[in-house]
């Protein structure tokens, strides 16, 4: 597998707007089940897709000393745009990742967990690795602002034009708990007028932050401290 030099092409991405809105939240321990991402170009677009699965924070439980990793699995990537890596390839049928640029653990599974192939007989499985031979995802940023620590990233090229569509589909297993927020990712990277797009599938369900009181609220609670004071000292004096 290719390493990938992306430092430069990932800060370009990040440049655009990130988009939240449609980000799957996974409980602790769970998983996504498989879905299915569509994105439609706004323009000419010709560069880099890459898809990733990065670990936000290493979390090394001590009386275990074990390693608590996600996954992202993928599985029938495909375009009405041109994808001059991929040929056949798409479904990982080759059995291996000819025609794709990898970093991290990245393999070609027939199956994983309850998941298996939603096309033919094979599927990539990227790993989070949780602090263990990863590949920086420093550069990459969850729902909640915080970079990624290390992960596996794949990557190939597409050419589009407006209206083009790119498809796949995904599925996210969180291997670890809040408030380590791992989390898979799309970026898309390259020139002419839509020529960044930056977007997370999927992260553990973050820690709810508490609820601040409103100042209106306190200052309607020592108002009636006051007045309980104030009936007191009237008693006393009866």
């Amino acid at each position: 597998m290719k390493r990938l030099a992306l430092a430069a092409a990932t800060a370009a991405a990040l440049g655009a707007a990130p988009a939240f809105a449609a980000t799957l939240y996974v409980p602790d321990f769970d998983s996504s089940g498989w879905q299915q991402y569509s994105y439609t170009f706004g323009g000419t677009f010709t560069g880099t897709v890459v898809l990733g699965v990065s670990d936000e924070g290493h979390d090394q439980i001590s009386f275990v000393n074990a390693l608590l990793p996600s996954q992202l699995l993928l599985d029938n990537l495909d375009s009405t745009a041109v994808l001059p890596q991929l040929v056949s390839n798409r479904g990982f049928e080759f059995g291996n990742l000819a025609g794709y640029g990898a970093a991290g653990d990245v393999k070609v599974v027939s199956s994983f967990d309850s998941y298996s192939p939603t096309e033919g007989g094979q599927m990539a499985l990227l790993d989070s690795v949780d602090g263990d031979s990863g590949v920086s995802t420093s550069l990459y940023l969850n729902t909640q602002g915080n970079p990624g620590v290390d992960g596996s990233l794949i990557q190939f090229s597409i050419s589009a034009n407006a209206g083009d569509t790119l498809t796949f589909d995904w599925a996210f297993s969180a291997g670890d708990y809040a408030p380590f927020g791992d989390f898979a990712f799309i970026s898309l990277v390259g020139t002419g007028p839509a020529n960044g797009h930056y977007e997370v599938l999927a992260e553990i369900t973050p820690v709810p932050a508490p609820v601040p009181v409103p100042a209106a609220v306190w200052l309607m609670g020592s108002g009636l401290l006051g007045l309980a004071g104030v009936a007191r000292r009237s008693q006393q004096k009866a």
